[in-house]
């Protein structure tokens, strides 16, 4: 199903200090966006504001021709990472999907262990989350973010924490999802992840 958005001369402050100030752009399915900036340039805040979590002082967002936070609440069928992914700590990998998953009952045990296998976590393991590694806590933070096949997928720097082969399989990974026509938005400050699918980049 085709994706779009649309936003239009959105500008956001928070405690006084401006943001975001008159953006606007145009994003569509098969597309990978990546959004470049210094830290405090306002990719995360703009992000929060996409996925509904915080309103746009003034303009518009448009996704899929419904105009957020008047038509629709949030963004439908969409998978994301804001920040750091946070999850129940006594909990094992596996057992913090099902829960994750549980919240729309879109699929079961087969694919919450598929999404762990293809970001090479032992989806058996025992292992309480609590006793995760960084690279592995944001492994989970991306299976949990595609588990459920979204056509829109959000990603608030994934790479952080990961090692080489974390952010090669990352990088495979956004691939797929441009072959598959998903609409990839992501910020990262490492530009090699950007180098393999980036369809256009957005500076802030």
């Amino acid at each position: 199903m085709k994706r779009t958005l649309s936003i239009k001369s959105i500008s956001k402050q928070l405690k006084k200090r401006t943001i975001i100030s008159d953006f606007s752009c145009e994003m569509e399915s098969g597309g990978v966006y990546g959004f470049q900036g210094a830290n405090g340039s306002g990719k995360t805040v703009l992000f929060k504001m996409i996925l509904g979590f915080l309103k746009p002082d003034t303009g518009s967002i448009e996704i899929d021709g419904q105009k957020l936070y008047q038509e629709i609440e949030f963004p439908r069928d969409t998978g994301f990472i804001i920040e750091y992914p946070g999850f129940v700590k006594y909990y094992t990998g596996k057992e913090n999907l099902r829960l994750l998953a549980s919240v729309q009952n879109k699929i079961g045990e087969k694919e919450i262990i598929s999404a762990m296998e293809r970001v090479e976590l032992e989806p058996n393991s025992k292992m309480k989350v609590k006793d995760y590694s960084l690279g592995m806590k944001q492994r989970l933070g991306i299976a949990q973010a595609f588990m459920e096949n979204p056509s829109l997928i959000i990603l608030d720097e994934p790479t952080n924490a990961l090692d080489k082969k974390g952010i090669k399989l990352l990088s495979e990974l956004i691939s797929e999802w441009k072959n598959a026509r998903k609409c990839v938005l992501l910020t990262s400050h490492n530009e090699k992840i950007f180098a393999r699918s980036l369809h256009k980049a957005i500076f802030l």
